[in-house]
């Protein structure tokens, strides 16, 4: 999470720690095989911060993306190294439940202005309590209600409102 803040607050790319990719790969992978041991709510929890892991990858490789830098090549390979350690995590739990791979909506990186309950957001998924000044990557649906409240703002210069 550090990293994604440091990235994010910064106009210059910032430098991956050098085993960045192998680090959270590993940490996936360790995730997916505690995961295949457990059950129920605690399996659900494990789950649920592997897909927390992809989201933080995924904006992190976008902000990077959209700064552009001398990275441009070997930024897909990091991150396709990683996704392809998460995807695999994602088949484990959908072929348990004889189920197809969950969409995942469009969401943004926003900054929580005030403190705010937990609440179900338009993918039927639980997210919060956030405190103030917490980060959070939420659905874009729902990030739009929380910025036009005055809840929250985007990370990202140019999302919309």
């Amino acid at each position: 999470m550090d990293i994604l803040r440091k990235e994010c607050s910064s106009e210059e790319i910032q430098d991956l720690p050098e085993k960045f990719h192998e680090e959270v790969k590993e940490f996936v992978k360790e995730l997916t095989k505690e995961a295949e041991k457990e059950e129920g709510v605690r399996k659900k929890l494990i789950l649920r911060e592997i897909d927390l892991v992809k989201r933080i990858v995924d904006e992190l490789k976008e902000i990077r993306s959209k700064k552009g830098s001398r990275y441009e090549e070997m930024k897909e390979e990091v991150f396709e190294k990683v996704g392809n350690g998460i995807g695999e995590t994602r088949d484990v739990e959908s072929k348990e439940r004889g189920e197809k791979v969950k969409r995942v909506p469009e969401t943004i990186l926003v900054r929580m202005l005030e403190d705010v309950p937990e609440f179900i957001g338009i993918d039927l998924e639980t997210y919060g309590p956030y405190s103030k000044e917490e980060i959070a990557l939420i659905p874009k649906e729902n990030a739009r209600l929380l910025i036009k409240k005055g809840l929250a703002v985007p990370v990202l210069r140019g999302e919309e409102s």
